[in-house]
Order: C-alpha cells, then structure tokens, then sequence
C-alpha cells in the first residue's frame, strides 16, 4: 500500500506551527508554575485582600478557597485563566501580580 511507503515526519506540523503550539503550551506551563509557586508560598490573607481590591464580592470570597481566590485575582485583571491559551504578555501580568502577592505576604 501507497501509505506504508510514507514515513511518519510527513504527517507531522509545519515547523512553524509546530513551533508556535511548543511556545504556547510552554506560556501555559510558566503560568501553571506561577500559579503553584504562590498557591505554596502565599497565605489566604493577601488573596482575599488582592480580591477585595479588585471588588470580588465578599458573599463569594468568603467560601473560596486559595486556589479561587488566585483565579478571582487574575479575572478582575483581566487574564482569565480559563481561556486556555498564553502570550507571552499574559505571562508578564501574571507575574508581576505574583509578585504583588509576594509583597503583601512580606517575602
């Protein structure tokens, strides 16, 4: 069969798009790090504090748990972490903001 005769790098992505998809889901990983680093790092206090600031209603911010309040924070700012993609700007906001949090914590 014609098929067999095919080797296997022909079906893979342009280099291109291949290195663009390898950047994005690296973006998403330096986004999943920032998160964990100051989900490990800093306290319920700052969060709540950062989302108060950021007018998270307080009926919901009394029930969420560290991990929310994080998500809450990064909403209001504008870099929802449910889109599902990266730019190396969102990574930059994403950051600083840890390191606001970071501040507040007085690490």
């Amino acid at each position: 069969m014609a098929e067999e005769g095919v080797a296997p790098e022909s079906y893979r992505p342009s280099g291109q798009w291949a290195s663009g998809q390898g950047a994005s889901e690296e973006l998403l990983g330096e986004l999943a790090e920032l998160r964990r680093d100051a989900l490990k790092r800093v306290h319920r206090r700052p969060l709540y504090v950062m989302a108060e600031e950021r007018g998270v209603p307080r009926y919901r911010r009394a029930f969420m748990t560290n991990g929310q309040l994080f998500d809450a924070i990064l909403k209001a700012e504008g870099v929802s972490p449910e889109t599902g993609s990266a730019s190396p700007a969102t990574v930059e906001r994403v950051r600083a903001l840890t390191l606001q949090m970071f501040d507040f914590a007085g690490e």
